[in-house]
């Protein structure tokens, strides 16, 4: 009688083409993979198998690897029994007993290595080094192999498994997927830098591509939205309404954001050490998280906002209810943060009627932009002066390096007129 020779499973497609059966059957991947099929009785399931003989004692042994579906497909069933076979010869242990915690060149490890080094180098701040490791484990290895040796990532299909997985962050749904797979590819090209600088991969070959630009979709760069100076009186008078609504807290700091042009972090954050009463300003340390100076010698660069008589008023009304020795401003209700939730004076304008004549939603941000803008309609200031208020450092190395002009001369000037047109406009404080 003839052995009937079974097809290759070769992909999705296949295994699709697999008939329902009344027993247990088994069908070949390659590389001593296969597809294990369920009796009808059994539910009919599938599952990925691995199978191969002891290093040492040479028993025939199974593994399962798990079951075929959209997120787990035999590529990467291949890949993952590939590399349990590579290191249960590498261990001469059983495939179901090989320690992944002796393979230190695994993904997952290195990754744990590359956010170590940068978290103990002092260059990222606490909330950057949390952000960039949930990308790393909540989004990048999830999609990729943690315990695959780095090194297979340069093999045969290594590298196409890596943009798969960078398209599936492209293809999810939300306003910043682009965003988000242009951080993760940047992340994972500096993971596979620890490897090649540690001599751990090919020096020549870093397996992490730029995204062609060729291939990619158009994607529009969406500035913060606005209000014109013509919007202002309109919104102001939806927020003296809504305002009421508000904790103080809340409306005090997004008062403080529409009269200075702040980030809403560097005004959740102002602390009462920073307020200097007998030279009227208020010196923000460049080491604040909102000013976002990334560099070391640009942390170094302290920002001053002058203290108008409008800003004095926001702080006493403060001061009345902050709960706290240290920080301004303070959240009405319990929060993790001891200063007041960087998203509070947006939500506040989300209670009011923050959409602009262009159908757009205006967040606290928008009035840097506002103040920027208005400042050179309707009060003819110049923009390097403006830039100077809301908080920008030099746009290049050479003027970073040599000017370290304030404007507050010409700001303290110019700032009580801005604030005293806006309550003219109806800002009630």
């Amino acid at each position: 009688m003839v052995k009937r020779t079974k097809t290759l499973i070769k992909s999705q497609r296949d295994i699709s083409k697999i008939p329902k059966l009344n027993r247990k059957d088994h069908f070949p991947c390659g590389d001593s993979m296969f597809l294990r099929v369920e009796p009808i009785k059994s539910g009919n399931s599938m599952s990925f198998i691995g199978k191969m003989r002891h290093p040492v004692t040479q028993k025939q042994q199974e593994i399962t690897l798990g079951k075929p579906t959209k997120d787990f497909t035999i590529t990467m069933a291949k890949t993952k029994w590939l590399n349990i076979k590579k290191t249960a010869k590498q261990q001469r242990t059983s495939i179901n007993k090989i320690n992944v915690s002796d393979r230190k060149q695994t993904l997952g490890y290195v990754t744990n290595l590359w956010l170590d080094t940068m978290q103990k180098s002092g260059k990222w701040t606490p909330n950057y080094y949390n952000d960039v490791k949930n990308k790393c484990h909540n989004i990048i290895l999830p999609k990729l192999d943690p315990d695959r040796d780095i090194r297979d990532y340069q093999l045969g299909n290594g590298d196409a498994l890596i943009e798969d997985a960078l398209d599936a962050i492209w293809d999810e749904s939300g306003a910043n997927r682009y965003e988000s797979e242009r951080k993760c590819r940047g992340y994972l090209r500096r993971i596979f830098e620890i490897g090649i600088d540690r001599k751990w991969v090919n020096l020549q070959c870093n397996p992490v591509l730029k995204r062609n630009k060729d291939l990619t979709k158009p994607y529009e760069v969406k500035h913060h939205p606005h209000f014109t100076w013509e919007e202002l009186q309109e919104f102001f008078k939806s927020l003296d309404l809504s305002g009421r609504q508000s904790p103080p807290q809340n409306l005090l700091a997004l008062q403080l954001i529409i009269i200075t042009g702040q980030r809403s972090a560097v005004i959740s954050t102002l602390q009462w050490d920073f307020i200097d009463h007998e030279k009227g300003f208020i010196e923000i340390p460049g080491w604040v998280e909102g000013l976002k100076r990334k560099t070391p010698e640009s942390k170094k660069i302290s920002h001053f906002l002058p203290l108008t008589p409008i800003t004095k008023q926001i702080l006493q009304r403060a001061e009345y209810y902050s709960d706290s020795k240290k920080y301004i401003f303070t959240n009405a209700s319990k929060n993790k943060n001891p200063h007041l939730d960087p998203w509070a004076p947006s939500r506040v304008m989300h209670k009011a009627n923050n959409i602009n004549k262009k159908d757009e939603k205006v967040k606290s941000h928008g009035w840097r932009s506002t103040l920027q803008s208005e400042g050179q309609n309707q009060f003819g200031q110049p923009l390097i002066m403006l830039k100077k208020q809301v908080g920008h450092i030099p746009d290049n190395k050479v003027d970073r390096a040599y000017d370290r002009s304030d404007y507050m001369p010409m700001r303290s000037k110019f700032m009580p007129k801005y604030e005293e047109a806006l309550l003219d406009l109806g800002l009630r404080l």
